[in-house]
């Protein structure tokens, strides 16, 4: 079965990425990744910046920034491979 935003990706961008991509940040990261419309505008650089590899982050047309593997950046928790993995499935879905 797919992924969904509610099954998945709501959970992984609550656990990785709200910290500081929320409405309530004052900083510069003002994007709010509690809203499946805000992380389909980003999807795009979400995915280059999770990537696992230069491989895949070559082969996804990324160009630039982000890095691979930057996303989440800080000093906050990490995603494992498998967890980036089944993310950049989600995104590669369609973000359903």
């Amino acid at each position: 079965a797919t992924d969904t935003w509610e099954s998945y990706a709501k959970g992984f961008m609550m656990t990785y990425c709200v910290s500081c991509h929320n409405d309530d940040n004052a900083g510069s990261a003002t994007r709010d990744y509690h809203m499946l419309a805000a992380v389909k505008g980003e999807g795009t650089k979400i995915a280059c910046g999770v990537s696992k590899s230069q491989a895949d982050w070559t082969a996804r047309g990324c160009t630039g920034g982000p890095a691979a593997r930057q996303f989440p950046a800080g000093n906050g928790a990490k995603p494992m491979d498998a967890e980036r993995d089944r993310l950049l499935k989600w995104i590669d879905a369609g973000m359903p």
